[in-house]
């Protein structure tokens, strides 16, 4: 059978526009649990605990990193268009000393990818805590900050990683640290779904979802959910038993003595 659009509701029609609308929402993981703090490596990852140690002492460089990812799985028909990450940094050092003919650098940064369903990378961001040079030490600010990126329309579930890392460079008479621990407090995705707000009597989509706005949509069973208080806010379509989306009418079976049945109440609901 083929999908035909009936455009059913010319009070709206006039409305109609080329705009994608959606109804946007954000959601998140913070199921990451709260376990007391050692300082020593490594961490249970399922705590949400990245911690990274790099040291080196007249060599070339040494670099160490955790990664932490989780998925945030999407609501039905929805599309995301960016990823977060919220974390709180627990300690950190960064210190190069450099001595008679001798160099060195110390860093800590945080790296955080989000990928679809698929494994494809959609974004990543990234944040520099501290960076020491020659004969510096310094530590970042401790408490909680985030990480977000934004990306096309993605469906299924958002994977978001963060990754810990410190490294250090020397060379000749030279050493180094840089350490760093954090704890993710959740991940989230802001996704979105298609809407019939400017689409009444066609149809809508976003983030590779679509639906209907039409008087059909009921019998196919594509609907966009918004569709009732968009298109036919005094109407008892879909609505029997209550009252219209805009609440100035009802559809129940006391509306006659009432007297505030909606105009189409018959017609809908019998």
């Amino acid at each position: 059978m083929t999908r035909t659009v009936f455009a059913a509701m010319p009070l709206l029609l006039a409305f109609a526009a080329d705009a994608q609308a959606q109804d946007c929402s954000t959601t998140t993981r913070n199921d990451f649990i709260n376990y007391s703090y050692v300082p020593s490596r490594p961490f249970s990852l399922k705590n949400g605990f990245l911690s990274v140690l790099a040291n080196d002492i007249v060599a070339d460089d040494e670099h160490d990193r955790d990664t932490a990812t989780r998925s945030v799985a999407l609501p039905a028909g929805t599309g995301a268009t960016s990823a977060s990450v919220t974390y709180n940094v627990i300690d950190g050092l960064a210190d190069a000393d450099a001595w008679l003919f001798g160099y060195a650098e110390a860093g800590i940064e945080l790296n955080m990818t989000a990928k679809n369903s698929a494994g494809a990378t959609l974004c990543t961001a990234r944040e520099e805590l501290y960076i020491a040079r020659w004969n510096e030490t310094g530590t970042p600010t401790l408490g909680t900050r985030s990480l977000s990126c934004g990306f096309s329309g993605a469906t299924g579930s958002v994977s978001v990683s963060l990754e810990a890392h410190a490294w250090v460079t020397v060379g000749g008479a030279a050493g180094g640290e840089a350490r760093t621990s954090v704890q993710i407090v959740n991940v989230g995705a802001f996704s979105c779904a298609p809407s019939c707000a400017s689409h009444c009597g066609g149809s809508s989509s976003f983030g590779g979802a679509s639906c209907f706005c039409d008087a059909a949509c009921s019998s196919f069973g594509d609907c966009c959910d918004d569709v009732a208080p968009e298109c036919e806010p005094d109407s008892c379509w879909n609505q029997c038993g209550g009252s219209a989306p805009s609440g100035a009418c009802w559809c129940d079976t006391a509306c006659s003595s009432f007297g505030d049945c909606c105009e189409d109440k018959v017609d809908s609901c019998g």
